[in-house]
């Protein structure tokens, strides 16, 4: 037997509106946790921010359910994260979290929704056993911009795909080179997309007045 823990501690500056939303979705993921009747959460559902009720609309009979929807497992909104909370100057708001047991999906869920402009968020975490077992000791992260969040993992260390050359699409013009992109078409580079090996070899070359072919990218392009 042994003992597997995802520990984290990390900090963030919220504007007070926003803070008052991580409260509420912190409070909804302690009242969902228990049992519960109809009549006491039509109770907690009518003491929680308006804002809170705006963002989180209920999808069925359940008035949680919007909330609760955007957790991996609907049945199990558990953050496992303790939050304090501590007023800063000019309207915003200090958090500090931290955690024995790290839920970093629940967590990324909830600030993925509730914080709009103090971004970016960054947490990273750490994995280790109480026993020497291969592999069990690593971390990860995210990071919550205005595109969506982004996860890093040690596990992407044993995808070997991760870090094989990467292909684009190349036609040449007489004003210049055109690189490939799926969606739209040829353009610039920046907006390429890249293949590794194996897709490209599955993949039919577009057609264009230049014959096009297939190039790598260096490594810091990739």
């Amino acid at each position: 037997m042994s003992n597997c823990y995802i520990q984290t501690a990390f900090t963030f500056i919220l504007t007070a509106p926003e803070a008052i939303l991580l409260r509420a979705a912190i409070a909804a993921c302690d009242f969902a946790m228990e049992e519960r009747q109809a009549d006491d959460t039509a109770t907690f559902w009518a003491d929680l921010p308006q804002t809170f009720r705006d963002l989180f609309p209920p999808v069925n009979d359940d008035l949680l359910s919007g909330f609760i929807s955007i957790f991996s497992d609907p049945q199990w909104p558990c953050l496992d994260t303790n939050f304090t909370f501590s007023e800063k100057e000019e309207g915003h708001v200090v958090v500090f979290g931290s955690s024995d047991q790290f839920s970093s999906d629940a967590v990324a869920a909830v600030l993925e929704k509730v914080v709009t402009t103090s971004l970016p968020i960054i947490i990273s975490y750490a994995m280790h056993d109480d026993k020497y077992r291969p592999d069990a000791f690593g971390g990860g992260g995210f990071i919550i911009d205005k595109t969506g969040t982004h996860w890093i993992h040690t596990g992407d260390l044993h995808d070997l795909a991760k870090f094989s050359p990467r292909l684009v699409i190349q036609t040449n013009t007489p004003e210049g080179s055109l690189f490939w992109n799926t969606t739209n078409g040829f353009g610039n580079l920046e907006s390429a997309t890249t293949f590794t090996e194996e897709e490209a070899s599955k993949y039919d070359l577009p057609i264009a007045n230049d014959q096009p072919e297939w190039v790598q990218l260096p490594k810091q392009a990739a």
